[in-house]
């Protein structure tokens, strides 16, 4: 069973994962990760897909989001639900903040959270992290640390 806590956003690190995008890991417990997404103007999150159902609410901003072969645009407010495994991209289309939730938990997201906490180097945590999950998103997303992180 997941411990009860409260865990101010000052604690939470903004972590890149493409340009123009930062997530924050806000919670994750036993059977979900809630995820804070800064989105810069025309920039975006790319095609991908993961086995885990995503709900998301545009906190603020304004978004144009692919889910399968349907395109919407999404205002302040307005909420989205994403089933696992289907293809899914989001663009900016002014400055944006997403708040998203994952079931069953993004463990790759928490994991990173745990280690940081610990004071284990970013690079080395992605590496524990790709020898547990060796899936080509967690390889993009570690390649893409490493690009911003040496820029």
């Amino acid at each position: 069973m997941a411990e009860a806590r409260v865990r101010p956003l000052s604690d939470t690190k903004a972590l890149p994962a493409f340009p123009g995008v930062t997530r924050r890991t806000l919670a994750s417990g036993d059977r979900l990760t809630l995820v804070r997404i800064e989105v810069e103007r025309d920039h975006t999150v790319p095609e991908h897909v993961h086995p885990h159902e995503q709900a998301g609410t545009v906190i603020v901003g304004r978004i144009s989001i692919r889910i399968g072969d349907t395109t919407t645009v999404c205002d302040e407010g307005d909420s989205y639900l994403i089933p696992g495994d289907v293809p899914h991209e989001v663009t900016a289309l002014e400055p944006t903040t997403l708040l998203e939730c994952f079931s069953p938990v993004r463990e790759e997201f928490r994991e990173l959270v745990e280690q940081q906490r610990v004071g284990i180097p970013i690079s080395d945590a992605f590496d524990r992290m790709m020898g547990r999950l060796p899936l080509p998103e967690v390889k993009f997303f570690a390649i893409v640390i490493g690009i911003q992180q040496s820029s």
